[in-house]
């Protein structure tokens, strides 16, 4: 089986897998999230940011296929105070009976050619607080931690 990883360059065929991509937003985001996740943020978010420098969705299929056995999904991280801007993971999935083959790797290897042939730098990843396994990941691939969010909710007295 010959899989092949495309960048989506049509916002018309990346909206196709915005409710697939919202779902796997969903997955990601329950642990962190108490929140239920908003419906159609995907979409939202590629009508926004398509064109964005940083965003870029890409796929893995097997080739001569249409279903799609992994995303990735990068997005502009923007720096509140600064403006500046990094791409970052948004969304990395490998259906579960693609996994450990390295395909999320190659999805990460082709976003990042991918970004620098557009002149960016950097990437950056989300990683859920604990998920050693994934740090572990990124850390192996060459990603360094940089920042570490902590949050409380918040009660009205």
């Amino acid at each position: 089986m010959q899989i092949r990883v495309h960048r989506l360059d049509d916002l018309t065929e990346a909206l196709t897998l915005a409710a697939r991509l919202d779902e796997l937003a969903e997955e990601q985001t329950r642990e962190v999230r108490a929140e239920d996740y908003p419906a159609g943020s995907v979409e939202a978010f590629l009508r926004a940011e398509f064109e964005a420098p940083e965003t870029l969705l890409l796929v893995a299929r097997e080739e001569g296929t249409s279903a799609a056995l992994g995303l990735c999904l990068v997005g502009p991280g923007r720096e509140p105070l600064t403006g500046e801007s990094t791409p970052l993971i948004l969304v990395l999935h490998v259906e579960p009976a693609q996994r450990h083959q390295s395909l999320a790797g190659q999805l990460v290897a082709a976003a990042e050619r991918h970004l620098a042939q557009r002149g960016q730098t950097r990437l950056a990843g989300r990683v859920g607080a604990g998920d050693d396994a994934l740090i572990s990941i990124g850390e192996r691939r060459g990603f360094i931690r940089r920042w570490e969010w902590v949050e409380r909710g918040l009660h009205s007295a």
